[in-house]
């Protein structure tokens, strides 16, 4: 109850003052033992494993997310300060100078490169989440091509009403030549992953201009479509926004394990010559 009376920036702040004073102490105690009998490569390498070892269990938190093992956000921000804490030990370990061995150097490679995987996670769970908030309420993936394909039907029986009832094809031949292809499935933009997107702007423009050429009736029906326009955009934001979370984890986990059993094997080759 305390914690959550402190601001969240000074609680940032406080995180990261503590992880600087410890990778200061990591980084002291490492040369200390560098310049005794100690092993201090040794050391290094095993602590390095151990918080490889400490990173996974962010994944198998997740899958047991049923049992009372606090909140995923505690483990966010442990997985994070563990995370960062790794970069230290790791240039520690392996210093200024490119390894030898040809399993070393893959080992560095494939730690590097899941490194900036996981501070690429870091930086998209502080962006995407509020950008899912601010389009709707956040859905179940999976059923997002669903709700696409309901909303092309309900926009397609509007049309149909809107034909019979006016006796005019003029929305029907704006929906084939505009609408169609934009409500035919879940869209991938990159402008969906920016805080404005062109193409719904633009159809909806083109429907305000249509308004001029309308009956009062038809400018009901062209006022829904307006609205239904902007209900796909949120759908495909939420679809796009989504797909590029689950396509960072396809990268990032299988590097974590990968990482995980490269880092065991070195330390096993190791463990021969000594």
């Amino acid at each position: 109850m305390v914690k959550s009376m402190i601001p969240l920036w000074a609680r940032r702040i406080l995180g990261f003052v503590g992880l600087i004073l410890v990778s200061v102490f990591v980084l002291g105690v490492h040369s200390a033992l560098q310049h005794s009998f100690f092993d201090a490569t040794s050391a290094s390498g095993i602590t390095l494993l151990l918080l490889i070892a400490l990173l996974m269990l962010f994944g198998v938190r997740k899958r047991l997310s049923f049992l009372p093992l606090l909140r995923a956000s505690v483990w966010l921000k442990f997985h994070t300060y563990v995370g960062l804490l790794s970069l230290v030990v790791f240039v520690a370990h392996n210093g200024p100078s490119i390894p030898q061995g040809g399993l070393e150097r893959l080992l560095a490679a494939v730690f590097v490169v899941t490194a900036i995987s996981g501070i690429g996670g870091l930086i998209l769970s502080r962006i995407l989440p509020a950008r899912l908030t601010a389009h709707s309420e956040n859905l179940n993936y999976q059923q997002i091509p669903a709700l696409c394909q309901s909303l092309r039907e309900e926009v397609e029986t509007l049309i149909l009403t809107a034909t019979e009832s006016t006796d005019s094809s003029t929305i029907a031949d704006f929906y084939e030549m505009n609408l169609a292809t934009y409500f035919a499935r879940p869209r991938f933009l990159w402008g969906n992953l920016f805080p404005e997107t062109r193409v719904p702007r633009k159809l909806t423009d083109r429907l305000e201009g249509l308004k001029r050429y309308l009956n009062e009736e038809e400018e009901e029906i062209a006022e829904q479509l307006i609205e239904m326009v902007v209900t796909k955009k949120n759908l495909d934001v939420q679809w796009n926004l989504q797909s590029v979370l689950k396509f960072w984890l396809f990268i990032h986990v299988p590097l974590s394990f990968g990482l995980l059993a490269l880092a065991a094997a070195h330390i096993a080759l190791v463990w021969q010559f000594l």
